[in-house]
This record gives structure tokens, C-alpha cells and sequence, in this order.
């Protein structure tokens, strides 16, 4: 399902970081502090920070799964270097994190830090976004590494920086996967000169700090993310208390997308006449702001949903 969250910051203290982590669907999406209603109980507010968690993974996984990379970054497929504008098919790494996805390795097992200079001016570097490499390289060669967070120091040009990309699954190969992304980089973009470490690189103020995806998450709950699995492989009952937690964090969009997938994979009875009946309660207490964007996130819901297979199409 697609919706947009926030999440707790990733931190980088190089000097031209600027706080920001990349997604695998080619948006650069800043990321902001999770907000929980203080008055909440404890055991209340970990669920929320768990579930919203999840949540931002399968908006990391699905937001404008149908433009490839078209408008990244905000901007047109001609701003970019001509290397960087084709259309990427991300259908198996969906799959993958859709269908069969669950965090089993601790942050540090999935660092790594590249070294690198790009040989060229700012205004080069910025048509020629890293990320995006990798993601060609990821996506078409090693999908279930496909969804990572990257801090890429963005703006440094002709001297020696590192990023640092943390992977969320096939950690134990990290640094066979670094090694093939790198020579990926260096051989379709010879300005770049890049490098992957084989240090073992700890998370940190001065690495960078992200949580959501592994196992030593303080929020970590493996309930929710079995729970997650399940809906999406069509388990209607497990689909439906998947909505009404997107409910509850009051994203109308995702909640009644959910709610429809939850009725069209409920066996007839109460409980999908309940998913029928939320469904359209939910439409007709959402805000404009939300209508807005409505007929454009089922539509980019029902596409994701024939193209990965999901078996609860809204």
C-alpha cells in the first residue's frame, strides 16, 4: 500500500550531509521525528512507533512504484545524465519485501561505507545521483538487497567522501554486494571513483543512525511484521487489523485502501461486511486534502498490486 509517514531521523555529522536518507523508490524524502500523541499509555505508543515503522517500509517500497524513474527528485527524466534516465523495474524487489520480507539481522551487520571522489562540478554530481546507480545495479542484479537507507554527502565534488548505505536484507553478503555496486558505478559513470569498504562500520553520529528494519530496533515487534507478511500474501482477517492500526495513525488514503484489500480477501460474513462498511466511512470522513490524492493512490495501489501479484487487489 502507498502512504507517507515519518520516521525517526538518520544521522550523518559530515558537514554536507544534510540529515537525509534515500529511499529505493527514487524519492529523496527528508525525514522527520516519529510524532506519538503524549497522552497515549507506553505500551500504546511502542505499538503506534512499531506500526508506523512498518508502515514507512511499504511506503519505501511502493510510493510512485508506477513512474520508474521519472520526476525523481522532483525533477524531469531530461535533468538528469543520460546514464541515469531509464526506467528501472523494481517488480522483483517488491516481492520480495512484500511477500516474503522479515528483519532478521542488527543494524551493524548491514553497513557499509563507500569511499569515492566524482570528478566534475556540483551541478554534474547532482545529475548523477549515486542512488540511483545502485539501484539500477540492486534491482536488476540482487533484488533481495534492493531496500536500503543511503546517506550520500550529495554536494562534495572532486575530493575524497564517504557514503554509507544500510541495507535491510542480504546482510550477510554485504560486502560481496558493495563490492559488485561499486564496480557497477565505476564502469557506467568513469567520473565517479568509488570503492567499497570492508571495514566493519558500527552505527553512529558519526556513520549514520536508522532504525525500522532490523532486529535491534528498540520498537522492534515481530508480531506486527508477521502480521504485515501475512496481509499481503492474503490473509484477509490479517489485512483487516493491518487497517485499522493505519486507522489509528490517521492516514485515511492507506486505511481504506487496506480496508478494501481486507474485503476482497474475507470470505463472506461479518467480518467483511465490517471491511465494506470502514471502507466507506473512511471516505466519507477524510479531509480534502486527502481526496485530493485519493484516485491517485488506488490507482498506483491497483498497479503495484497486478504487477507484484498480491492476491488482495483493492
Amino acid at each position: 500500500m502507498i502512504w507517507k509517514s515519518s520516521c525517526r531521523r538518520a544521522k550523518n555529522n559530515s558537514d554536507e550531509s544534510n540529515h537525509k536518507l534515500i529511499w529505493p523508490d527514487h524519492i529523496l524524502l527528508r525525514i522527520v521525528p516519529t510524532h506519538v500523541v503524549p497522552h497515549l499509555r507506553l505500551w500504546y505508543k511502542r505499538d503506534m512507533i512499531a506500526m508506523r515503522k512498518i508502515l514507512i517500509v511499504t511506503c519505501a517500497i511502493v510510493v510512485c512504484a508506477a513512474s520508474g524513474n521519472a520526476g525523481a527528485q522532483g525533477k524531469p527524466p531530461s535533468f538528469f545524465h543520460p546514464a541515469y534516465r531509464s526506467i528501472l523495474d523494481k517488480t522483483e524487489m517488491d516481492k520480495h519485501f512484500l511477500l516474503e520480507f522479515l528483519p532478521r539481522f542488527k543494524r551493524a551487520e548491514c553497513l557499509v561505507r563507500f569511499d569515492f571522489i566524482f570528478e566534475g562540478t556540483w551541478d554534474d554530481r547532482n545529475r548523477a545521483p549515486l542512488s540511483m546507480l545502485f539501484k539500477k545495479y540492486l534491482w536488476a542484479h540482487d533484488p533481495t538487497a534492493g531496500l536500503f537507507l543511503m546517506i550520500p554527502n550529495h554536494s562534495v565534488v572532486n575530493r575524497p567522501v564517504s557514503a554509507y548505505v544500510q541495507f535491510a536484507d542480504a546482510c550477510n553478503r554485504r560486502f560481496e554486494i558493495a563490492d559488485a555496486m561499486a564496480a557497477y558505478v565505476n564502469g557506467k559513470d568513469p567520473r565517479y571513483k568509488i570503492k567499497a569498504s570492508h571495514d566493519h562500520v558500527l552505527p553512529g553520529p558519526d556513520t549514520m543512525e536508522a532504525d525500522g528494519l532490523w532486529i535491534d530496533d528498540p520498537d522492534y515487534d515481530p508480531d506486527e511484521w508477521v502480521m504485515r507478511r501475512k496481509a499481503y500474501r492474503g490473509d484477509g482477517e490479517a489485512m483487516f487489523r493491518l487497517a485499522e492500526k493505519i486507522d489509528l495513525i490517521t492516514n485515511p488514503n492507506g486505511a481504506y485502501v487496506a480496508y478494501l484489500m481486507a474485503k476482497n480477501c474475507l470470505p463472506p460474513g461479518k467480518l467483511r461486511i465490517e471491511a465494506e462498511k470502514r471502507a466507506k466511512e473512511t471516505v466519507s470522513a477524510m479531509a480534502q486534502h486527502f481526496k485530493d490524492q485519493f484516485d491517485h493512490v488506488l490507482e498506483l495501489n491497483r498497479k503495484l498490486s497486478d504487477r507484484v501479484g498480491l492476491p488482495c487487489r483493492p
